[in-house]
């Protein structure tokens, strides 16, 4: 037996060799399982396929094809209860409610390449004094970088430009800040959007969405009086407006063709603001705040979402905050609908 054992392992290398056509696949082969697969993917995909109109707060990473418009018009209505800390220790304020009106509008312009500008205003309430205005005017070219595959995400990227056309100075000193609605900064960021719907883990599909925005520039402001960061009547001077960093990720779960579920988890954080010039005083003789810290803020977006058709289709939900640094802390919430045409 034990010879025979010694003879079977010595033999074993020969037999391989012998059988090595068997242990090899052609790339003909490769492709063709490849081009099942994909198949497979769009037989499952047809078999349950619901229209997403998109969680509350992360971008698509698809652009809409050439010739079509889309357009999502959103009210955000959001109470500032209190602040966090530079300890990031929760402080009740004076209730600031802003309500913010934009609309999204989103043009196919040739294949893999899309154009959106959104339009926007603001209008804030706090102690019995209210003001408001219309918002920066921002502008972005999307390109297509990857399209959704089987086991790949879709990719797309941003280049955004965002003009200063909201109030951001010379503030009513009646107002106090509450009629400025703008930040006074050309700012120039990047997006990477991703998303993928992953339909093989559960009976119901899941769109998965993932964003990183960060500023690459922005561009000095000149100040004088009451301003969006800060200051008194007579302040004059200049901020230097800190870098702001978004990640995003948004969640889409189907129960049905038509009706979701969708979250959002939103981090922000943003460099502090510098100011150079003369700070003035306030009415009390005081040195006013100029400028701002660092900050940082974790909030979440949960939400339903209807869709009407393939087309169209109305989200949702909450927003509110779950910890941060220097920042409000919210809650409030959002209702968008979106139609493409």
């Amino acid at each position: 037996m034990h010879t025979f054992f010694l003879f079977l392992v010595a033999f074993l290398p020969f037999l391989a060799f012998c059988n090595e056509d068997s242990f090899t696949i052609s790339p003909a082969e490769i492709e063709k399982q490849l081009q099942d697969a994909n198949e497979e993917f769009a037989r499952a995909k047809s078999n349950f396929a619901p229209w997403y109109s998109g969680p509350l707060l992360t971008g698509s990473a698809h652009t809409i094809p050439v010739g079509k418009v889309n357009t999502q018009p959103y009210i955000f209505v959001i109470d500032n209860h209190s602040r966090y800390s530079n300890n990031r220790k929760s402080r009740s304020i004076d209730n600031l409610v802003v309500i913010n009106p934009l609309n999204i509008l989103q043009f196919g312009l040739w294949p893999n390449a899309d154009f959106v500008i959104t339009l926007g205003g603001v209008y804030q309430i706090q102690n019995q004094v209210s003001g408001g205005g219309f918002s920066d005017v921002e502008v972005e070219l999307g390109l297509q970088l990857a399209e959704e595959g089987l086991y790949t995400p879709a990719a797309k990227m941003y280049a955004v430009q965002s003009f200063p056309t909201g109030k951001f100075q010379k503030s009513s000193p009646r107002k106090q800040g509450l009629d400025l609605s703008g930040n006074g900064s050309f700012v120039t960021s990047l997006s990477f959007n991703t998303s993928k719907v992953v339909w093989w883990i559960f009976n119901r599909p899941m769109n998965l969405r993932l964003t990183l925005l960060f500023d690459v520039y922005t561009s000095p402001i000149k100040v004088k009086g009451i301003n969006a960061y800060g200051g008194a009547e007579n302040t004059k001077g200049t901020i230097t407006k800190g870098h702001e960093y978004k990640l995003n990720f948004g969640f889409e779960g189907s129960l049905s063709k038509k009706l979701s579920t969708v979250c959002d988890v939103v981090y922000t954080y943003s460099d502090a603001s510098f100011f150079q010039g003369s700070s003035g005083t306030n009415q009390d003789g005081s040195i006013p705040i100029n400028g701002s810290s660092s900050s940082d803020i974790l909030s979440i977006a949960p939400g339903l979402e209807y869709n009407f058709d393939a087309n169209s289709g109305l989200v949702a939900g909450m927003w509110f905050s779950v910890y941060g640094r220097n920042e409000n802390d919210f809650i409030g919430g959002i209702l968008t609908y979106q139609v493409t045409f």
